[in-house]
């Protein structure tokens, strides 16, 4: 396990991130489990194992993909649905037919976001810009990552549960899980909580933010949406990706995309080493799942033997563009070295 700590040493070094947790698993065989560095960025705030981490996109496979996952198992909702049948206000699902299984794979014709609701001043001003967007492309012709997909996703997850997309996380996947420190909002809870580590967003007037969303359209949305605003720990993270391993939905496991468009599962990233371009680098098994966030996280499962790789970082807190890059050679070394373990 020296190979990683080397590793991370590395890029704590060269200013990628300041601290960072490992989680290397066999299933339910936990190889090791690490923290390293300092939170802040000093020598004060020592990270500690457990810790609380902005999970960033990771919230779209782990909270708005198992949910609509589960929806659809229980004939609550169908994947082929249109997209109109329940976001009637949504200008491009009334323009075009577009279906909910379009959105899940980021073939629904959307930007990758919308820079109008980022700074919008309102909730209610930041879903009228979303609900208004003009497609880029026609739905299920190419695959275009987009937050604004999964945005949708949890408003359409929303008015099925009849719940905030925050409740229906806890009540359909926390709770039968046993997940503590697995939420949205966390500083909006009572219950005393492990630490969070904090974030920076690029608009910070100072300091920096602990416990609220990075996200700037997910804050600006109220921080309980479905591309962004889940926090969670390494070992919970582990809790989720065996109970993903157990279930083997094919939904979650498998390339819901057509030849000639990226591979994607519903949530996730799909390792077709055919194709490059995935996070995990080129070196990590062929069939794996994964998914980054921007704050530095990264969780990918390879369901032929079991591996669960989770990395969580504060990246974000030194630098919001400029480790782009160092980040995705971290993520493909590390994972080059897991698959050897």
């Amino acid at each position: 396990m020296r190979t990683i700590d080397n590793l991370v040493e590395q890029y704590m070094a060269n200013g990628t991130f300041p601290c960072g947790e490992v989680l290397l698993a066999r299933g339910s065989d936990i190889l090791m489990h690490k923290a390293y560095g300092f939170m802040e960025g000093s020598d004060i705030a020592l990270l500690k194992k457990g810790a609380l981490f902005d999970l960033a996109s990771l919230t779209k496979p782990l909270a708005t993909a198992q949910l609509l996952v589960k929806l659809v198992r229980e004939g609550k909702l169908d994947l082929d649905d249109l997209v109109r049948a329940h976001l009637p206000e949504l200008m491009a699902a009334r323009q075009h037919e577009m279906t909910i299984r379009q959105l899940a794979l980021h073939q629904a014709g959307f930007p990758p976001d919308s820079p109008f609701a980022k700074k919008a001043e309102s909730a209610e001003q930041a879903w009228r810009e979303i609900h208004n967007i003009k497609l880029q492309y026609q739905p299920g012709t190419d695959v275009v990552y987009s937050c604004l997909g999964y945005l949708l996703l949890g408003q359409i997850i929303e008015r099925v549960t009849r719940f905030p997309l925050d409740e229906a996380f806890d009540e359909m996947i926390a709770k039968p899980l046993g997940l503590k420190h697995t939420l949205f909002a966390p500083l909006s809870v009572a219950r005393q909580l492990p630490t969070i580590v904090p974030t920076v967003p690029a608009i910070r007037p100072a300091g920096y933010i602990r416990g609220m969303v990075n996200d700037s359209t997910a804050r600006v949305l109220g921080g309980k949406v479905g591309n962004a605003g889940l926090f969670s720990s390494a070992p919970e993270l582990h809790k989720m990706a065996l109970n993903l391993l157990e279930n083997a939905d094919p939904l979650i496991f498998e390339n819901g995309n057509p030849n000639g468009l990226t591979p994607r599962t519903i949530g996730f990233e799909y390792n077709d080493q055919n194709q490059l371009g995935c996070s995990c680098g080129e070196h990590f098994a062929h069939g794996a799942v994964g998914h980054t966030g921007f704050t530095g996280t990264s969780l990918w499962i390879d369901p032929s033997s079991g591996l669960i790789v989770i990395a969580l970082t504060n990246r974000v807190y030194l630098s919001y563009r400029d480790t782009i890059d160092s980040m995705r050679q971290f993520r493909a070394k590390l994972h080059t070295i897991a698959q050897k373990i």
